[in-house]
C-alpha cells in the first residue's frame, strides 16, 4: 500500500461516524507446497496445492458483498 493510499484511507476512516459500523475481513492465502516446505517467500508466486484450492474454496462465500 502507498503512502498515498495509506493518506486516503485515514481521510475515509476520519469521516465514519460512530453511527456506521465496518467489518473488516483478513484473508491469508491459501496452502502452497513451499508452505509445507517452510520455504522463504515473498518473491516468486507460488501456485496453491490441493489443500490450498480447498482452502481458497471455502473462504470464496464469505468474501462475496453482501446486500
Amino acid at each position: 500500500m502507498t503512502l498515498q493510499d495509506q493518506q486516503r484511507l485515514a481521510k475515509a476512516l476520519a469521516r465514519m461516524d460512530a453511527c456506521h459500523a465496518c467489518t473488516l475481513h483478513v484473508t491469508r492465502h491459501g496452502e502452497t507446497d513451499w508452505n509445507k516446505e517452510h520455504r522463504l517467500q515473498g518473491q516468486l508466486d507460488p501456485d496453491l496445492n490441493d489443500t490450498g484450492r480447498v482452502q481458497a474454496m471455502q473462504v470464496g462465500p464469505s468474501c462475496r458483498l453482501q446486500p
